[in-house]
């Protein structure tokens, strides 16, 4: 059941009567929920059962476990990544206008227009020393 909710989330599918179907019409679904051709699919009502009766804290507790055993064998890094890649935007520059604010006072402007809450980087004389 687990599998099979792991293929709605990683294919986007919306409800578990659409994840059935196509479990029932996709060979390679069935190949990794182990199932045969032959076999019959469970019903949308059996997921939402097993969800009932796992729970929030069955699932939590399923993942922890998974995460604690892809750690043990070394599949899984404790460093946490974040993707910094560069997305052109699609975006004109006819309208601006030259400013004479300086950067800071852009910013500043800026954070309080959108009102957006951002930390700023502790100058190396700020950071505490160990």
């Amino acid at each position: 059941m687990v599998r099979a909710l792991l293929l709605a989330a990683f294919y986007n599918i919306p409800s578990f009567r659409q994840l059935c179907y196509t479990i029932s019409e996709n060979i390679a679904f069935r190949w990794f929920l182990f199932m045969s051709i032959d076999d019959e699919v469970f019903d949308h009502s059996t997921i939402s059962y097993f969800i009932e009766r796992v729970g929030d804290h069955g699932f939590k507790a399923l993942f922890e476990a998974f995460n604690q055993e892809l750690l043990n064998l070394g599949l899984l890094s404790s460093q946490v990544y974040a993707d910094s890649t560069l997305v052109r935007a699609n975006v004109s520059c006819t309208g601006l206008e030259k400013t004479n604010k300086k950067t800071e006072e852009f910013i500043e402007e800026v954070q309080k227009e959108n009102e957006l809450f951002v930390l700023k980087e502790a100058k190396e004389a700020e950071k505490p020393r160990i």
